[in-house]
């Protein structure tokens, strides 16, 4: 794997998300919108990008499927792929593909973060840590908890509304 992919911020497409995409699909040719619908955490134009880059960097070809002046474009792999770098991890994928469950996340990590303030602040006499007053940290920690508790109450209700709405979708189908 190379130091550009590995390194890639989180939302990006690699260009093991696109090696990927060919390998489950076991299709030689594919086009745009076949990629795009795979890489469903990436906008089109994000996917259309890593393409293009990945074409100039040779790591993937492509050409214009017919002759009129609006044919579309088609990607192929090349003959021979020295490297291929690590597809996007689940974890980022479920992030991008839920951004509820991001927000269950970080409320837990208020409350986790506000309980931990609050019982040595609470039950400690004097400073805390010899740099804070008590009562204004006790304050601060029953407001960070209380705020983590609210924003995973919400993020853990739309996560739940989320597969509920999903399940009833598939049940029709």
């Amino acid at each position: 794997m190379s130091s550009e992919d590995r390194f890639t911020p989180p939302g990006k497409v690699q260009s093991g998300d696109v090696y990927e995409v060919f390998s489950s699909l076991d299709e030689s040719v594919l086009t745009t919108s076949e990629i795009d619908e795979q890489i469903d955490w990436a906008s089109r134009s994000t996917v259309l990008r890593k393409l293009n880059d990945m074409k100039k960097s040779g790591q993937l070809q492509s050409k214009k499927a017919g002759n009129k002046e609006n044919a579309g474009v088609v990607w192929y792999l090349p003959e021979e792929i020295e490297d291929v770098p690590q597809p996007t991890p689940d974890l980022i994928r479920v992030i991008y593909r839920h951004p509820w469950f991001s927000m269950l996340t970080g409320g837990l990590l208020f409350a986790g973060l506000g309980f931990a303030l609050f019982m040595p602040s609470y039950f400690g006499e004097g400073l805390y840590l010899g740099l804070f007053p008590r009562e204004p940290l006790v304050l601060v920690s029953i407001g960070l908890y209380v705020f983590g508790i609210l924003v995973a109450s919400v993020g853990g209700a739309l996560v739940i509304w989320e597969t509920v709405v999903t399940l009833i979708q598939n049940k029709l189908d």
